[in-house]
């Protein structure tokens, strides 16, 4: 969904340049989905499209590697936004038949408010501190040549009608000592036209427990497979009556003001580690998680017990004093599911963490922030009546090493299984919310094949 700030009543040289201000703030801003993931080099870490991450530290217990998901809106190349040569790169890699596959995400180093930064600290939560290498990753694998004013990710893929590109950036870190330690990808700003958090900053992050013994703590992170935009009807027609025998999905369409009507789903996320799924739960975040980390630092980087407080040079005034917020619709369980009241047509930001409770030893966590969109459509509106959905049977074994090549019925581009890096994990059913292997091997992808989600 795209939405473009209006500029009027241009009469004065000052109007034209207040204007154009505004539009570098409110147009350029097309950051949709994002988060993070990690495994220790000495656990296989490995990711094609950036094959150099891990590959000379697999015996270096204190280094692990990441991998940056995202997605953007894309429009015309525009020097104003993060990716300034969005349409470009995005038609090479349709011109190419998807080989050239390079997203060049501008860093604004130049501009402290705006910058985009991927980089590390010590502790964990406001328990944080800038190491004394600074913290920031400049590139994939140290050491890093060049200016680097480009974060260079890879496309996965395109949407259809190619609004939208999802990419991603693998990336090493050797840390220096055992411990905690955040690792965060933080920028300005949002999108325009959400309910909430509208054209402010995101910090999304990941903590992980590093250790020179490689027995101790998990080595590798929970595992989010969403959407970047849960897309839920306010109105069921007739043709989802037929496929969904869920009673709640036969009455949607007496949904009113009054007693409101809320929609379940199950945030799609699953820990590769047998052991460690138990101690798994989830809850919102809180005002730093959505964003606001981004404008904190310590009064004095010299000292590690400081308070923290709002920088003009990390935030804009209208950042600093913002209320970041959840929406005030939405409820989330400790096991993941998610209600969200379906009553308003609309578009929210919503930033979800996942807890590994106690995997830091100690009785400390980690976590895992995954910050996704939430729709809510008239579906009769908007052409939407009949969803792609499963090619599989309800009882069928979706964990098949060999399954059909066209796994879901109209769906565009298909699934991929013989690359599981870009299999777009989406499945579009009907409002039941357990989980459902696709694999047993592999990067263990995951799925809810009777969720009633919208692939756009």
């Amino acid at each position: 969904m795209q939405h473009r700030c209006t500029m009027r009543g241009l009469q004065n040289a000052l109007l034209v340049l207040t204007a154009l201000a505004s539009l570098s703030v409110c147009e350029g801003q097309t950051f949709k989905f994002a988060h993070l993931r990690w495994t220790a080099c000495s656990k296989g870490f490995y990711d094609p499209y950036f094959p150099s991450v891990c590959k000379d530290a697999t015996s270096n217990p204190r280094a692990i590697g990441f991998t940056l998901s995202a997605s953007w809106g894309v429009t015309g190349n525009d020097p104003n936004r993060m990716l300034q040569q969005a349409f470009t790169d995005v038609s090479n890699f349709v011109n190419s038949n998807n080989t050239v596959r390079n997203l060049r995400l501008y860093r604004n180093k130049i501009e402290g408010q705006k910058a985009i930064k991927i980089g590390w600290r010590e502790g964990k939560g406001m328990d944080t501190v800038l190491p004394p290498s600074g913290g920031i990753v400049d590139c994939p694998v140290p050491t890093c040549i060049g200016e680097n004013t480009d974060y260079m990710f890879q496309i996965d893929r395109v949407s259809t009608d190619r609004t939208k590109v999802y990419a991603r950036y693998s990336f090493e870190i050797i840390f220096p000592e055992d411990g905690v330690h955040s690792v965060y990808f933080e920028g300005c700003c949002r999108q325009t036209g959400t309910v909430n958090n509208e054209l402010l900053t995101f910090h999304v992050r990941t903590e992980v427990l590093v250790s020179a013994i490689n027995a101790v703590g998990p080595k590798a992170s929970l595992r989010f497979e969403m959407p970047d935009t849960v897309v839920l009807r306010q109105v069921t027609s007739q043709v989802d009556a037929e496929k969904c025998a869920e009673q709640e999905m036969q009455t949607m369409a007496q949904c009113s003001a009054v007693d409101g009507c809320y929609h379940n789903f199950q945030v799609q996320a699953l820990h590769p580690v047998a052991a460690f799924r138990s101690q798994i739960s989830y809850r919102m975040a809180d005002a730093n998680e959505m964003g606001r980390y981004k404008c904190l630092e310590r009064s004095d980087l010299a000292d590690p017990t400081s308070p923290f407080q709002a920088m003009s040079t990390h935030c804009e005034p209208r950042v600093i004093t913002a209320n970041f917020a959840s929406p005030a619709s939405i409820e989330l369980s400790s096991e993941g599911v998610v209600s969200f009241r379906i009553d308003k047509v609309g578009a929210w930001q919503a930033t979800v963490v996942a807890v590994c409770e106690g995997c830091a030893g100690g009785g400390e966590d980690l976590i895992s922030v995954l910050d996704f969109g939430i729709e809510v459509i008239e579906a009769w509106r908007f052409n939407n009546w009949q969803p792609p959905y499963s090619y599989f049977g309800e009882t069928a074994a979706l964990n098949n090493r060999d399954p059909p090549p066209s796994a879901l019925v109209g769906i565009t581009p298909l699934a991929t299984f013989n690359d599981m890096m870009r299999y777009p994990m989406l499945q579009i059913q009907c409002g039941r919310s357990n989980f459902r292997a696709q694999r047993s091997s592999g990067l263990q992808m995951w799925d809810q094949s009777y969720l009633r989600i919208a692939y756009t």
